[in-house]
């Protein structure tokens, strides 16, 4: 449940298949931002002390939307939770130093892709594939291996991947994603983000030196001065748009809170594992507002439907 980005995706793949009619096609971008460099933590590039390099991966590509050991530690039981404290960071620095790549970065870019992706976009192919005519075209072999060939300094910040559709997809670079609201063009010829994405940087930069509680008050504050510039200036500065894109935290408060809280009180499932009164104090916060704990909460939830489906 460290980690944060793959195991929790369970739940929006289910809703994914409710959107759209049977036997329509769906193409996913999954893995692009991986290829591209949108994978690699902000500063890795910079960070040269081995033991630095490890912290930095785990904390902003494993746990950074995941539960902390702190956090962890809270919900589990004791006995439960001195069992496994660690276990996936041995897992993580044991599969990085087995990876057969020069750099770090290209080490962890390997492991992300095998260990991570691979197994996510399989089953999110499988599961899709019960509804929609899934194309996944950045899981294609061959476009893999030519991404991975692309020089470390242009992958860091997408440099490679802006420039190159700025350049050869003009068409494409102009239409305006939902997420910010503005298309690829603000950015120049030698890949460099405008000021918009360096504000959301900036905001995802604090994840990763800050701890959870100052970081999380920190993007507030941000997210609120953000929204202040996306209205004042239709969305071409500032944070991005929530009204148009999907998030995680407002569907649990908005859509199904109660569906939650039966299935974080699941006597059978969280008996010997969970402090209850930890799980709900959790989703209480989650609701009223104080913390983002969506990720977290989605990951409980993956977790007692896998124990209730492998019996365990």
């Amino acid at each position: 449940m460290n980690d944060g980005e793959v195991s929790i995706e369970a739940l929006p793949m289910l809703r994914l298949m409710a959107f759209g009619a049977p036997g329509e096609t769906l193409l996913s971008g999954f893995l692009g931002d991986v290829l591209s460099g949108g994978h690699i933590p902000i500063g890795m590039d910079r960070v040269e002390d081995y033991g630095q390099q490890l912290e930095l991966l785990w904390k902003k590509r494993y746990q950074s939307m995941g539960f902390s050991d702190q956090a962890l530690g809270r919900v589990l039981l004791p006995a439960v939770y001195r069992e496994v404290k660690g276990a996936t960071f041995e897992t993580m620095r044991r599969s990085i130093e087995q990876a057969d790549a020069e750099s770090f970065i290209d080490k962890a870019v390997l492991v992300e892709l095998r260990d991570r992706q691979a197994r996510y976009i399989s089953y999110m192919m499988r599961s899709l594939a019960h509804v929609y005519d899934v194309r996944s075209p950045f899981a294609h072999a061959r476009l893999v291996d030519e991404w991975l060939r692309v020089p470390l300094a242009f992958r860091i910040g997408q440099k490679a991947y802006r420039r190159m559709l700025v350049r050869f997809a003009p068409h494409l670079a102009r239409i305006p994603v939902a997420k910010t609201r503005h298309n690829l063009l603000y950015s120049n010829q030698a890949g460099a983000a405008g000021p918009s994405a360096m504000f959301a940087r900036l905001q995802k930069a604090g994840a990763d030196y800050l701890p959870q509680g100052l970081a999380w008050r920190l993007n507030m504050g941000l997210r609120s001065l953000g929204l202040g510039l996306a209205s004042l200036s239709g969305g071409w500065a500032g944070l991005h748009n929530r009204s148009e894109y999907v998030h995680h935290d407002e569907s649990i408060r908005k859509v199904g809170p109660e569906w939650f809280r039966q299935a974080l009180n699941q006597d059978d499932l969280t008996e010997g594992w969970f402090d209850r009164k930890a799980l709900n104090a959790l989703l209480e916060e989650h609701l009223t507002g104080k913390m983002d704990h969506s990720i977290r909460i989605n990951n409980v939830v993956s977790f007692l439907e896998w124990r209730r489906m492998m019996g365990v």
